[in-house]
């Protein structure tokens, strides 16, 4: 099938993903190009894992996920190809490829060998050239050595409290709706606090309803916890008119790495 996923920073306002999928397709004309996001903050690789991580598993094996996050790592830096579950995942070195599946971790991790290419290659070029190889069939332990040297960045995790009456979080996704994906998951909380009755504190504003589907949602314009597909608690609004209108985010002026707090009652 040749398909390939394709998760940037780089915004839907300019043209290099147009450019870069017209390379990727110049080079291995028979892809199926399928975007997982434009819209990851700048930099922000914990972000990009979480989206792929929660998407990359609905996707065949064979598939290839090019990750144009921070990918301006300067001559330093490698490029990387990772397998993870019969899966290919082209990155930079700088440390996504580490927050993808850390539970699962690398069937193989290879190192990518440019000098026999021009060494002054964009981001997107590289990653082209890299994809069009594999796409095409061709082996990643042609491209380099493995890695044995590489940046390793551990996922963002809630914290209890020094005096264990509360939880620290922070939010690491915003989606179109504006609602906020919190990096406290449902098993965390089982493990950590049990069956406690939780209060969500954001920007002064105390949330005490947590449900576990939107549809238990309270009535428009109130805010509310939810528990997305993924396990994940997110701050969210009954049916907001936009991301950046009645919704959890504009409400709370809360941001991708800002801290949320959760009481216990």
């Amino acid at each position: 099938m040749n398909l390939v996923t394709l998760t940037s920073d780089y915004g839907n306002a300019d043209h290099d993903i147009a450019a870069f999928k017209g390379q990727l397709l110049s080079d291995a004309p028979n892809s199926q190009i399928i975007d997982v996001s434009h819209a990851v903050s700048p930099y922000n690789v914990m972000q990009a894992a979480y989206l792929l991580g929660r998407t990359y598993k609905r996707f065949p094996a064979g598939t290839v996920h090019i990750i144009l996050v921070d990918a301006y790592q300067g001559s330093t830096k490698n490029y990387l190809v990772a397998q993870i579950e019969g899966q290919y995942f082209v990155a930079a070195d700088n440390g996504v490829l580490t927050l993808i599946a850390p539970d699962i971790g690398f069937e193989k991790l290879v190192a990518v060998d440019l000098r026999n290419t021009n060494q002054n290659l964009y981001p997107e070029d590289a990653l082209a050239q890299i994809s069009a190889h594999l796409l095409k069939g061709g082996k990643p332990d042609v491209l380099g050595q493995p890695a044995r040297e590489y940046t390793v960045k551990s996922a963002s995790r809630p914290t209890l409290k020094t005096d264990g009456n509360g939880i620290i979080a922070n939010v690491i996704h915003i989606d179109t709706f504006g609602n906020l994906v919190t990096n406290v998951t449902r098993k965390w909380l089982k493990d950590h606090v049990g069956d406690r009755k939780l209060i969500v504190v954001a920007r002064n504003k105390r949330i005490t309803r947590l449900v576990d589907s939107y549809f238990e949602g309270p009535t428009e314009g109130e805010l509310f916890g939810v528990f997305n597909r993924d396990g994940h608690l997110e701050i969210a609004v009954q049916k907001p008119a936009g991301k950046f209108k009645n919704s959890a985010c504009s409400l709370l002026g809360l941001h991708v790495n800002n801290n949320i707090f959760i009481e216990f009652e």
